[in-house]
């Protein structure tokens, strides 16, 4: 999605075709610091399919970061999960889950 739409919150798809190009999960946010971490994870409906660990070098009032993976095969069918997690010296100080149905 463009990032005016995911500034503005109105990004989110409630379906994806099978034989979309991609899965990305992404986090808008606002007052990170130095050594901040993101966890963004990608659960298929069978289960784990793309994790990354982001850390965040700079204080930044607004910040942005996607992550995901290309499709090689049409996606499994079914309800997929995405969580972000904000880690701020280990520990988690916020959470967003969202669920998307591929189908």
């Amino acid at each position: 999605p463009a990032y005016d739409a995911i500034k503005a919150g109105t990004a989110a798809a409630a379906v994806l075709p099978t034989a979309s190009p991609a899965l990305v999960l992404w986090a808008h946010a606002y007052g990170s610091r130095p050594g901040d971490a993101l966890a963004l994870t990608i659960d298929a409906p069978d289960g784990p399919w793309f994790a990354i660990d982001v850390v965040l070098d700079k204080a930044q009032a607004q910040y942005f970061r996607a992550a995901g993976r290309k499709s090689r095969a049409p996606l499994p069918p079914g309800t997929w999960r995405g969580t972000v997690i904000l880690l701020r010296d280990g520990q988690e100080i916020d959470r967003r889950e969202t669920q998307i149905t591929v189908q």
